[in-house]
């Protein structure tokens, strides 16, 4: 009997963990944390950056990217979203100094659709550099 009651706890203990996952899973704002993706251009520092949110979060709405510049190195930073090999939206820094992000561009997405986002140092006259890519799931 004595081995019965010390493992009884443990099992409790467990079971209440396991119960405790599924709510925070299930919750709205655990879930917006979820989809993020960041895509640096693999330089160091990092000189920019795109960002897909798949879910509104405060300030931040959903199925929408945008695109950070944060170095004076004379390129900009572009993002484009993909659904199926499809461009479906993009930002871009062009035109703007250093150290700016896009609003973000957003438009809804059907639930748990695979998208890509490619993020690219661009300049004006010029061919994408140093290109990057994430996936996530709207």
């Amino acid at each position: 009997m004595g081995d019965v009651m010390r493992k009884t706890p443990r099992t409790l203990v467990g079971m209440c963990m396991a119960v405790a996952a599924v709510v925070m899973t299930a919750s709205p704002a655990h879930a917006s944390y979820s989809n993020v993706v960041y895509v640096a251009t693999g330089l160091e520092p990092a000189p920019g950056k795109g960002t897909f949110s798949a879910d509104p979060h405060g300030r931040i709405p959903g199925d929408a990217i945008r695109a950070c510049d944060v170095t004076r190195d004379g390129w900009g930073v572009k993002a484009w979203l993909y659904v199926n090999h499809r461009v479906i939206r993009t930002a871009s820094t062009l035109g703007h100094r250093a150290m700016y992000c896009t609003r973000w561009k957003t438009g809804n997405l059907k639930e748990e659709q695979l998208v890509t986002l490619r993020v690219c140092l661009v300049k004006k006259g010029r061919e994408p550099y140093r290109c990057a890519h994430g996936r996530a799931r709207s």
